[in-house]
């Protein structure tokens, strides 16, 4: 009898073994796809999962062995993956196919933590409803009347940061930039101030939420890549991807805010009155992603997906807004003559508004425009 289980369990064993490693190794080849031979467990990506190269190197490295092909087929672990170079297959795939490619590698396990309940790993027909639902909140009108809220933040970091500069030689400008990004997105979404220009150091709750966000730590990296191959494993281990701290925090903070609309949406019009509308009407509605279908999808408010929403809303501007504008001081500081040229744009624009900067004012700057462009081209961010 113990012979019998045993055979069974070793025949079990490699034919698992076979079938998620040997056969995975023939992917591409098999469907006569272009590729490299890829390594057991680790694919084509052994120096990523090891963590001694960056992932868009990793792929810079392969494509560079097929300069002629139009795709290339890999292995990212021990999941398919293929990398398309050819523009018109791009554009097909983000335009006309949209359809078949709208889901994230892990869209069936977003549930399984709050922050990821959102937008960003949402795939399929939850991502183009909630998509809708987010759009209304992003129009000119609606950023328009947000100006004034981040005009008026940018009064009061233009005094910290004289200050500062009377009072000392130097001064950490990343951390600065972070508590105007954070000031600015408080206000315009939640319709609150945390002052966090005029406090020092940067033990305030919302700084340490953001960067428990965006850990850069060798821990993190090498959590969300076990995560993005082996999710069902992740998840089993008991893991999580970002700290379970992070959702209480976003909830007593919705939870504030609706209690002091006393659950009703205000004239501000912000990120809290839509999701306030969202809640009151308890169900969300939109169009299926699919282009042949008509009918029209809805799902669910939770608490989960109010909180989520949340979340995106506050990472999507905190990290991206307050490196781009730190790099963007970096290199001004590395090259006098552009600094020097777009000092002598702004205020010739200040001259021509009499002092008063307005909302349209990045039409009249277009070297300042050029200069945060060539910024996000050298630093790529997301």
């Amino acid at each position: 009898m113990w012979f019998n289980t045993l055979l069974l369990a070793t025949l079990s064993f490699f034919f698992s073994f076979y079938y998620f490693v040997v056969r995975r190794l023939n992917y591409w080849k098999s469907r006569n796809v272009p590729c490299l031979k890829p390594l057991p467990f680790f694919g084509n990506y052994k120096d990523y999962i090891l963590l001694r190269k960056k992932f868009l190197f990793v792929t810079d490295e392969i494509c560079k062995q097929f300069p002629n092909e139009p795709y290339i087929g890999t292995l990212y672990g021990t999941e398919p993956t293929l990398i398309v170079k050819d523009p018109n297959l791009l554009k097909l795939i983000t335009t006309q196919d949209f359809y078949f490619f709208s889901g994230r590698e892990i869209s069936n396990y977003n549930h399984k933590e709050t922050v990821t309940n959102n937008m960003f790993f949402h795939g399929g027909d939850k991502w183009k409803v909630v998509r809708q639902n987010l759009t209304p909140l992003f129009t000119s009108m609606k950023m328009k009347k947000m100006f004034h809220l981040i005009k008026n933040i940018g009064d009061s970091f233009e005094k910290v940061l004289q200050v500062e500069v009377e009072s000392a030689s130097d001064t950490e400008i990343k951390t600065k930039l972070v508590k105007y990004t954070l000031e600015c997105i408080l206000s315009c979404g939640f319709g609150i101030s945390a002052e966090l220009l005029q406090s020092e150091g940067n033990d305030s709750i919302f700084i340490n939420v953001g960067n428990s966000l965006f850990d850069n730590s060798k821990t993190r990296h090498f959590k969300n890549i076990i995560r993005s191959i082996w999710p069902k494993f992740f998840y089993a281990l008991g893991l999580n991807l970002f700290d379970p701290k992070v959702a209480p925090v976003f909830n007593n903070l919705l939870s504030d805010v609706f209690q002091s609309r006393l659950n009703k949406t205000s004239n501000r019009n912000d990120f809290v009155d839509l999701i306030l509308s969202w809640k009151n009407e308890k169900h969300i509605y939109g169009d299926s992603l699919d282009p042949r279908s008509d009918k029209k999808i809805s799902f669910d408010v939770t608490d989960v997906l109010l909180i989520s929403q949340c979340i995106l809303f506050y990472a999507a501007g905190f990290e991206t807004t307050s490196a781009t504008l730190s790099f963007l001081m970096y290199e001004l500081s590395k090259h006098r003559d552009v600094q020097d040229r777009l000092i002598e744009e702004v205020d010739n624009y200040y001259k021509k508004h009499n002092g008063v900067i307005e909302y349209e004012c990045i039409g009249e700057m277009p070297y300042l425009d050029a200069c945060i462009h060539e910024v996000l081209r050298l630093y790529f961010l997301l």
